[in-house]
């Protein structure tokens, strides 16, 4: 019953601890489009990184290869951005993040099994 309790609370985390970096990402958005409307200088620089590398957390979507430079690609894509945007943000053009987001889909099923 204890590892029933255990599994089913740590997928419950799992979950609050994406809808929380979702509402991360949504709020960086809406403070960065709310400068933009004022006027006001857009400093897109964010503290930390997505996957704690020496926690040795891994990233709760597929990284192909284990590459974990497109982390910051994936939250804008998992925020709902379109390509165009994330190529903004991160400074990739919008090719190449097209191509990392087609990778990761074609990762994601053999991902999982």
């Amino acid at each position: 019953i204890a590892r029933q309790m255990n599994a089913q609370l740590e997928t419950k985390f799992y979950k609050l601890e994406k809808v929380i970096r979702d509402a991360d990402a949504r709020i960086a958005d809406l403070d960065r489009l709310v400068r933009q409307a004022d006027g006001r200088p857009v400093c897109d620089v964010t503290v930390g990184d997505a996957v704690n590398e020496s926690s040795g957390e891994t990233p709760p979507y597929p990284v192909p290869g284990g590459d974990r430079r497109y982390a910051q690609v994936y939250e804008f894509a998992d925020a709902g951005l379109s390509p165009g945007e994330i190529a903004e943000q991160t400074g990739h053009t919008a090719g190449e993040v097209e191509l990392i987001l087609a990778l990761r889909r074609h990762a994601a099923p053999s991902a999982g099994g």
